[in-house]
């Protein structure tokens, strides 16, 4: 199916001559009816942070028993209305609710006005480039900017006819099940390899030992205050940053800011094949360096001792036992781990370097396996948004 469906995208030809321009008012309705939640029979309510960007499918949600709700949670939703985030519209969240509920005032409610548009068509609108620039620029506030639905009503675009909404709306369906499948297979790889993990890397015949007993964990470093004085960057010296760790895939390629030698004179240099890990908001989250890098004391670099340990081992231990990682933070404004921390945290390993080489070798088999769903996956959700893009 997808080649097919990545034939017609590729060969789709539209002839707009007939279509009609609309508003988005024109094929929207806004549902503003309200519960109270002390006398109805409705159990779920659905937050803003229940809504995932670019993701028309609902996959969370609350229970009315479980939790308190402050007085913005009145507006009601039925199955098959459309959830629209109005703050921070930059976040893309549209979804088609799949059982009605409540949630709350700054949530548009929507629904179809069928005798306009087909209302399968509408949510692919509501996803395209050319309505969340509008929703965005006509946005208000800064800190949380949030769009009212006159400017939303107000957007423009051409409405194909009747008779060719629903073909277009079956092929973009079509395509949303690709995704769906290919993020279904992802998620059963995702639990298979970590399933796979605990076997290889816990172990009671394992050896046991503080990490800082098998490794050498040193802090990054930026001693001057403000960080952000512009005459110590711009040089040729990479300097990572958490979010390059956090969107590795074990190792660490990119780097979005350098420093100079006066910027290196106050930070430190760590050479490549470096564990690095995170250790202040995020914490636990590991990579390997592919370069010499310079990084903050929101990171530390982790070296093996060679004599016991594999780096790619204990890499893969590290990730494995991310959340404990995170457990050992201390909460201030923010977690952060300190060295200290690190004291009470413990390394399971295999004597023999010719068996850690084995689980090293077996994780990344099935690793690998991973990274081309994933990559298959990022495939599809750009032919879906490129569709959209082509017909709206």
């Amino acid at each position: 199916m997808k080649k097919q469906l990545e034939q017609i995208a590729n060969e789709l030809q539209i002839d707009r001559s007939n279509w009609e321009l609309v508003t988005f008012g024109d094929v929207a309705i806004q549902q503003k009816e309200t519960v109270d939640r002390e006398n109805t029979d409705l159990t779920r309510y659905v937050k803003g942070e229940h809504m995932y960007s670019d993701d028309l499918h609902l996959r969370e949600w609350g229970e009315l028993k479980d939790e308190y709700l402050g007085p913005a949670f009145i507006r009601k939703f039925e199955e098959g209305d459309i959830l629209y985030g109005s703050r921070r519209t930059y976040l893309r969240k549209v979804v088609v609710a799949p059982f009605e509920g409540i949630t709350s005032n700054t949530t548009f409610v929507v629904k179809a006005n069928e005798g306009k548009i087909d209302k399968r068509l509408l949510p692919f609108v509501m996803k395209s480039e050319g309505f969340t620039a509008h929703s965005i620029r006509n946005s208000k506030g800064s800190v949380n900017p949030y769009v009212n639905w006159k400017d939303l009503a107000n957007y423009e675009f051409l409405l194909p006819p009747k008779e060719q909404q629903g073909k277009l709306a079956e092929l973009l369906w079509a395509m949303d099940e690709v995704v769906e499948k290919e993020l279904g297979i992802l998620k059963k790889v995702n639990i298979l390899l970590k399933s796979f993990e605990k076997e290889l890397l816990i172990n009671a015949a394992y050896e046991t030992a503080t990490i800082l007993d098998v490794a050498t964990v040193q802090r990054g470093k930026f001693s001057h205050r403000p960080r952000n004085a512009p005459e110590f960057y711009g040089g040729s010296i990479p300097f990572i940053q958490t979010a390059e760790v956090v969107a590795s895939d074990k190792y660490i390629e990119k780097y979005s800011q350098t420093l100079n030698e006066l910027g290196l004179s106050v930070s430190k240099m760590f050479p490549k094949g470096t564990i690095v890990m995170t250790i202040a908001a995020n914490i636990g989250y590991v990579g390997i360096l592919n370069f010499d890098s310079a990084f903050t004391d929101s990171l530390v670099g982790i070296q093996a001792e060679n004599k016991i340990l594999l780096q790619e081992y204990l890499f893969y231990f590290l990730n494995f036992k991310q959340k404990q990682i995170e457990n050992l933070a201390t909460q201030s404004a923010q977690k952060n781990l300190s060295i200290e921390g690190f004291k009470k945290f413990k390394v399971q390993y295999p004597s023999s370097k010719k068996t850690q080489r084995d689980v090293i070798e077996q994780i990344d088999i099935i690793r690998e396996k991973t990274i081309d769903i994933q990559l298959k996956l990022t495939t599809s959700k750009n032919l879906q948004k490129s569709l959209i893009n082509q017909i709206f």
